[in-house]
């Protein structure tokens, strides 16, 4: 057995002996877990980036590869925490492209929860412009409720 490898126990073997582990092993062990995380995290579908990344963006209509290889430059990657799953925390994803999008605009409009895409359809009815017409038909509670519109109609604003 080489120095570079620690013995291997059992759960058993550990649990019945006296087994001390040397703070050199233990960095050992979590520098090899370091490793296998980023190589979990920068696998490659082709060159444009790890894949939990390049298909968030996809979703968002982003599959231009050139803009998907500007983005990946700006990702933390390290900053991408893995999930339960064994797989990248999916919010952890969206953050670092928020933070993207965040910093340049430009490159990147990113946005996640309620209205994130904005509506089809307005919420509200869009009110019309004034006409002289409305104006001549309208009772004082509905001129009071619209004094805005009117007041800026008869300043000659109109639409």
């Amino acid at each position: 057995m080489s120095e570079d490898m620690p013995q291997e126990f059992t759960r058993e073997q550990f649990l019945e002996k006296d087994v001390h582990v040397t703070e050199g092993e233990v960095r050992a062990v979590n520098q090899n877990v370091y490793e296998l995380e980023r190589a979990f995290r920068e696998q490659q579908p082709g060159e444009l980036g790890p894949a939990h990344v390049v298909d968030e963006l996809a979703k968002k209509g982003v599959t231009d590869e050139g803009r998907i290889q500007r983005v990946m430059k700006h990702v933390d990657l390290d900053a991408i925490e893995m999930g339960e799953d064994g797989q990248p925390a999916r919010h952890a994803v969206q953050g670092q492209l928020i933070a993207v999008g965040r910093d340049m605009p430009e490159l990147l409009t990113y946005r996640v929860g309620a209205g994130s895409g904005g509506s089809k359809r307005p919420v509200l009815k869009t009110e019309k412009p004034l006409t002289r017409d409305d104006l001549d038909n309208m009772g004082p509670d509905e001129i009071n409720s619209r004094w805005g519109q009117v007041k800026a109609f008869l300043a000659g604003e109109r639409g």
